[in-house]
């Protein structure tokens, strides 16, 4: 049984993306939903969540396929979702509702310290001219993949109180951009870590990818987090497990990210971290 969903964030996807969202209706409440994400090429699914007492009926999977047909009708070229690899019951629904396994997902996670390497970015929060910004911010999403647009959960950081944006350079066109979220999604307590989301920079800049993110560990210890966290997808191990050895981080759990139609990025277009691709 997962947290409860905290109903401001709910209520921010389902403005972000109206007909990306489906609901479940019974004697005038919910009993199911289905929300979605556009983040331009890329459609992200989920939460998915049926009450208990109608699961068995193929709410889920009605819910589901609308979602599914409203991605596409954005020109989603990779349409994902993450389940527990644990729960069979949830990867049987997945596979029947028309998605195919794809690669376990790592969460990696290392303690931080305050006396690391200096935060030299800047926080999205204190730009004067937020939307210009976010706009630079897209552009260097689609150097990076033709298509892809982080503005959605770069939104949702900034609006739902999830943690940081910051960026390095100049803020019409800037060096590299991390989601640093330090605030659950969830009704929960906030957690002792730091979780990046995103960390990308700009094409040829690969190699500044681990001072970037020693840098977020000094802001994460900085925010009061005693760890940072990452996500790796096992597809892109290659492209990135030889930097993830050298941060020295420990495995702390596994998720099982699907597909619905084409797969993920060719490892070798890769050289960014985040949760999505």
């Amino acid at each position: 049984m997962q947290p409860e969903r905290r109903p401001d964030c709910l209520a921010y996807y389902v403005r972000l993306f109206p007909e990306g969202a489906y609901g479940a209706l019974a004697g005038g409440r919910i009993v199911g939903f289905c929300i979605s994400h556009a983040w331009g090429s890329l459609g992200w699914i989920g939460p998915i969540a049926v009450d208990p007492e109608w699961q068995g009926q193929g709410i889920g999977r009605e819910l589901t396929r609308p979602v599914v047909q409203a991605l596409e009708d954005r020109q989603s070229v990779i349409i994902a979702l993450e389940t527990w690899p644990q729960h069979a019951s949830n990867i049987q629904f997945y596979l029947e509702s028309g998605f195919k396994l794809g690669p376990l997902v790592v969460v990696l996670e290392k303690p931080v310290s305050g006396e690391g390497t200096p935060f030299t970015g800047h926080r999205v929060s204190e730009i004067p001219d937020r939307e210009r910004c976010l706009q630079a911010m897209a552009g260097l999403a689609d150097a990076l993949h033709p298509g892809l647009d982080y503005t959605a959960p770069i939104r949702t950081t900034l609006d739902c109180g999830l943690g940081e944006v910051v960026f390095w350079g100049d803020s019409s066109q800037p060096e590299a951009v991390a989601l640093l979220h330090t605030e659950p999604q969830h009704v929960t307590p906030p957690p002792e870590w730091a979780d990046v989301q995103l960390l990308m920079g700009r094409p040829g800049r690969e190699d500044s990818l681990g001072d970037w993110l020693h840098q977020l560990e000094t802001l994460a210890a900085h925010l009061g987090r005693r760890s940072l966290r990452l996500s790796l997808c096992g597809c892109h191990g290659k492209a990135l497990g030889r930097f993830v050895r050298a941060e020295k981080c420990r495995v702390v759990k596994l998720r099982l990210r699907m597909y619905h139609g084409n797969d993920a990025v060719e490892p070798d277009h890769v050289n960014f971290i985040s949760y999505g691709i």
